[in-house]
């Protein structure tokens, strides 16, 4: 085809079966977003058109970088229909003097459906010389052939006859329309008024690909399937969205399946956060609690797709305020580039959460421990963190209002107490200590250089955290004798105390080092 193509994403803001489904978050994104992704990544289309009726999703689409086209009140009822709303958006295009040869259809319900389904699709509508061309799945291990409609005493009636109760070999492989990728012709569009004109012909595609969302059962096996395809692949199945996940500010997104906690410290919410190391135990604790005081929070990894992953493990009120960045602190080039696509996306943020720790090297004995291990930690741990703060605060401006809040450890502060690790267990390392006592020097000299232009910097030195992992039974009962409290702390209550450091409730505190240990270290 030579002419002009045209995506259409119709996104209606009412859903009786499952509110806000079009724009419901789906690992990291309102689901709207993997169609335009889809849609873009195909690289076919002129336009990439959403057409609404909701000003909210009308937004969103501009954000992941779709044509939103308000839809007029009769195309915003109940009665509206689907071709109706194709026949608006091709009688718009043509007022603005943009003539469509073909016109692809994606249902924003549909979020598994890539690119190279679209593109494949196309292929067969133009090779084919198809005017209407319809997506569809295999069904799933039923068989249309044998329905049945009870009526109100339960008594059952075949739907289509008593002839095709036979062996499921004889009835072929019967498939089932999918709104996944319905392609057709503008003029015959037009002409017929259908999306299934005659001649109709089918493109077969994954029945994964093609799951149509409606309900929240369907929404629930949606969210199993992805996780299953994920494990078995090693590999998301989800388009790839190139756009930062949208802000979550003022329930702009759709209603979360689970309330947000009030916001309760001053001066987070709306901000923008960077968590380095933000998937580990201590680091994804406090991503999820500055998500919670509505923190737009930006969590680092080596590997982005381990930061993307974990994203898609939390709640879905969550991940709107949640996105991923590729991080290696032990690379000026990956702090600079990251800095930058920040300033670009979310923009420069505010608040900095110096977790990360290289875990590299950490788990060889004593003796065992070289030169390069020992380094490696400390150009990571402290250079690598006071280069990124170096920069963010220098982004920022002579301006700048931003809190710093280190992660440091009680052993920064203590000596290890070997006789608490049983036989076998290795105790921590002499260079995690000495970078997390370093950690607290680095606090107070970039809390003296920074203080007079609003910028605080303060650590946390967090006592041993309870691990979801297993633990040995003995080393909890001897750590747990040696605090106050008699247990270990639980990542959140070390996440709290970062937060509270990080907001304005901490206005007037720089250059501190908080115990968070439990008492270990006030005997």
């Amino acid at each position: 085809m030579s002419g002009k193509l045209v995506a259409l994403i119709p996104a209606r803001g009412g859903s009786k079966r499952l509110p806000g489904k079009n724009i419901r978050p789906f690992f990291g994104h309102p689901m709207l977003a993997y169609a335009i992704a889809a849609a873009t990544n195909s690289g076919l289309f002129e336009h990439i058109i959403v057409s609404t009726d909701d000003p909210v999703t009308g937004r969103i689409a501009e954000w992941y970088g779709a044509e939103y086209l308000p839809r007029p009140p009769e195309l915003a009822t109940d009665e509206a229909t689907l071709i109706g709303v194709a026949l608006h958006v091709l009688d718009t295009l043509k007022t603005r003097g943009v003539e469509i040869e073909a016109l692809c259809q994606l249902m924003p319900n549909c979020p598994l459906r890539r690119s190279d389904d679209i593109t494949a699709h196309y292929k067969e509508f133009t090779e084919g010389d198809h005017a209407f061309q319809i997506s569809v799945v295999p069904y799933r291990g039923v068989y249309p052939h044998w329905a049945l409609t009870p009526d109100e005493k339960h008594t059952g009636k075949w739907l289509f006859g008593s002839e095709y109760l036979v062996n499921s070999q004889q009835l072929g492989a019967p498939v089932c329309p999918t709104g996944a990728i319905w392609w057709v012709k503008a003029a015959n569009f037009i002409e017929q008024k259908a999306f299934y004109g005659k001649p109709f012909f089918t493109a077969e595609m994954d029945a994964n690909r093609g799951l149509d969302i409606d309900d929240a059962d369907e929404f629930a096996f949606g969210d199993i399937l992805v996780r299953g395809l994920t494990d078995r692949d090693g590999v998301s199945p989800l388009e790839k969205v190139a756009a930062a996940p949208f802000p979550a500010e003022g329930g702009i997104v759709a209603k979360p399946q689970n309330k947000r906690k009030p916001t309760a410290m001053r001066g987070l919410s709306g901000r923008v956060a960077l968590v380095t190391g933000g998937t580990g135990l201590i680091g994804g604790a406090i991503a999820r609690r500055l998500a919670e005081e509505g923190t737009r929070v930006v969590v680092t990894s080596r590997d982005v797709a381990k930061a993307e992953h974990w994203i898609a493990e939390q709640d879905c009120d969550l991940q709107p305020c949640l996105s991923a960045l590729s991080l290696d602190l032990g690379s000026e080039q990956s702090i600079a580039d990251a800095l930058a696509q920040l300033k670009k996306t979310v923009g420069t943020p505010t608040i900095l959460i110096a977790n990360a720790s290289l875990r590299d090297g950490l788990g060889k004995p004593f003796d065992e421990i070289t030169h390069e291990s020992f380094t490696n930690l400390y150009n990571v741990d402290l250079g690598g963190h006071f280069i990124l703060a170096r920069e963010l605060v220098k982004q920022l401006g002579p301006q700048a209002v931003a809190n710093i809040v280190f992660l440091s450890s009680i052993y920064a502060v203590n000596g290890v107490d070997y006789q608490i690790y049983p036989e076998g267990m290795l105790g921590t390392p002499p260079q995690y200590s000495a970078a997390k006592s370093a950690a607290l020097a680095l606090t107070r000299h970039l809390a003296a250089r920074w203080g007079n232009q609003g910028v605080r910097v303060n650590a946390v030195i967090a006592g041993g955290v309870r691990s979801a992992q297993r633990q040995p039974e003995q080393f909890l009962a001897n750590y747990n004798r040696k605090t106050m409290l008699g247990r270990m702390a639980q990542p959140d209550e070390v996440a709290s105390a970062v937060t509270f450091l990080a907001s304005d409730e901490a206005s007037y505190i720089t250059g501190e080092c908080l115990v968070v240990d439990g008492g270990l270290s006030a005997w």
